[in-house]
């Protein structure tokens, strides 16, 4: 059985080769033969032929059916494209890997909370920088040399940030981190220090955490980094220990391009890994006949291979989503950014399963409804787009694109109407 979002599938829902990836949908129930009648008496309809065909199919069975023909096509246009270098998603990675994988992480706070100064026996305390580990890594950092400093330049809310990004000019602190829940630096006796911040938030416009060390990336959490005041004062004789915090109001990290960018012609597809690329393909629908249902359309690629994930592992979790977009407007194949290729904000498809072997294949079906559309009107037909959530974290999948031996194809599967039933 498969499983997707909690809803059981049976193996025959599966694809009959390749990744074991499945599509939820809906079960199929027995139906009256009375809704034969009310279809054939419906009109007007684009799809009437298909309803009539799948009914006759529940009524009948396998026997007695038309014709059913299925017609391949290849790509005329395929490549993969990343999202720039900035990551402003729920994990920041620090390190870098034998891939040439690099990343560094960095922190913009809005403003930076004070304790009260003027409470009886006020003493600060050393400041701390605390941010919480992210265990989504399958290999954790056994050892990785950090450090954090304040930075000159100030960060942009969103959009891209080349790489390597603004440089430490401030060193404030530095620690030997051994995959501790928490990252704790401590800056020292800097109070003084924090509380000019505090007085002026634009002379320490942001903070970069990187690694001195290489070969090890470390993963932490987004949204929760933050500056720790503890301090301690006397409340009628008895000395109190309290802390201030202040949480960072931005963070990202940053990591190289990808190195070679894709040029449209490449013979591999990458979809996955560190880098996050993204598979855009587009291939013509194959004839549909006047009156024929459309049982299945899906593109089948050949899987080549893996590449690593930035911890060095190999494979996949047990468990990951593939999203398959729709395309809405032309794209070239040379490009390299995504935001050069527009896409639909909702996929048509989202399949989950586990790592394929070499020589095996993946199997992405699509919406049948995508075949008449796109054959009607073959300018709408702009290609899907496949990309892996958190692909950041995950090892990637090697495919076959339309200039290997061993390229992708679009399958279309179509039956004609049970001869003398019209």
């Amino acid at each position: 059985m498969g499983r997707v979002f909690g809803a059981e599938l049976p193996g025959s829902a599966r694809n009959h080769k390749g990744l074991s990836l499945s599509i939820v949908r809906l079960d199929l129930i027995r139906i009256p033969a009375a809704i034969l009648v009310l279809t054939l008496l419906a009109c007007g309809c684009s799809k009437r032929a298909e309803r009539i065909v799948g009914n006759e199919r529940l009524i009948r069975g396998p026997a007695g059916l038309g014709t059913t023909t299925v017609q391949t096509s290849t790509p005329d246009r395929d490549t993969y494209v990343t999202p720039g270098t900035a990551n402003y998603g729920p994990v920041l990675l620090v390190g870098s890997n034998s891939s040439g994988f690099e990343a560094r992480a960095f922190f913009k706070f809005s403003t930076f909370s004070l304790p009260d100064t003027t409470l009886p026996g006020f003493v600060p305390g050393n400041i701390l920088f605390d941010l919480p580990q992210s265990g989504v890594l399958r290999i954790p950092p056994s050892h990785l040399s950090l450090r954090l400093g304040g930075l000159s330049a100030s960060l942009v809310d969103s959009g891209t940030i080349a790489w390597p990004g603004p440089s430490i000019t401030t060193p404030l602190a530095s620690k030997e981190y051994q995959g501790e829940v928490h990252l704790v630096l401590d800056l020292g006796p800097a109070f003084n220090q924090f509380k000019g911040w505090a007085l002026d938030p634009s002379s320490a416009p942001a903070f970069a955490l990187e690694a001195t060390t290489r070969d090890t990336v470390a993963a932490f959490q987004s949204g929760v980094a933050r500056f720790r005041v503890p301090y301690s004062w006397n409340k009628q004789g008895t000395t109190t220990y309290d802390t201030l915090n202040t949480t960072a109001a931005l963070d990202l990290y940053l990591h190289p391009p990808l190195n070679p960018a894709a040029t449209g012609s490449e013979t591999t597809l990458r979809l996955g890994g560190g880098f996050e690329p993204s598979v855009a393909i587009r291939a013509p629908v194959p004839a549909i006949a006047a009156g024929v249902s459309v049982n299945e359309l899906r593109f089948v690629l050949p899987v080549l291979g893996t590449f690593p994930a930035v911890d060095g592992s190999a494979v996949y979790d047990s468990s990951y989503f593939i999203n398959v977009y729709r395309i809405t407007g032309d794209w070239l194949e040379g490009a390299t950014d995504l935001s050069s290729v527009p896409y639909d904000a909702t996929p048509v498809v989202i399949l989950s399963g586990k790592n394929a072997p070499q020589a095996d294949t993946l199997s992405v079906p699509l919406p049948t409804s995508l075949a008449r559309g796109w054959f009607q009107n073959p300018a709408s037909n702009y290609g899907v787009l496949l990309t892996v959530r958190s692909a950041n974290v995950n090892a990637g999948l090697l495919l076959g694109s339309r200039e290997s031996t061993t390229p992708p194809v679009l399958r279309l599967s179509t039956t004609t109407p049970p001869p003398g039933r019209f």
